[in-house]
C-alpha cells in the first residue's frame, strides 16, 4: 500500500490468482482495476468477465457520464492481457 493506491491480492477457491488495485485521483475520484488471471479455459474467462463487467456497472450512478463503465471495459482489457 502506497498513499495514493491500495492493493487486494488473493487466491480464490479455485486456485485462481486475483488482485484488485484502486487509486485516488484528482477531484475525490477513484479508478480501480481488476486482474483475474490463470483462469482454465475460454468458457471460465467469458464468465468472469461478464461478472466484473456487470459489478463494475452496478457502480454506475444514475446522473452518471459512463466513468464506470469505462472502469468496466478497463477490467475487461486487464482479463484479457492477464490470460
Amino acid at each position: 500500500m502506497t498513499e495514493k493506491w491500495r492493493y487486494w491480492r488473493v487466491q480464490l477457491v479455485d486456485g485462481t490468482p486475483f488482485n484488485v488495485d484502486i487509486g485516488d485521483k484528482a477531484n475525490g475520484k477513484a479508478s480501480s482495476a481488476v486482474d483475474h488471471a490463470k483462469l482454465a479455459s475460454l468458457d471460465s474467462i467469458e464468465k468472469w468477465r461478464r461478472y466484473w463487467k456487470g459489478f463494475y456497472q452496478s457502480f454506475e450512478p444514475a446522473n452518471s457520464a459512463g466513468s464506470c463503465t469505462r472502469g468496466s471495459h478497463s477490467a475487461t482489457r486487464m482479463l484479457r492481457r492477464t490470460l
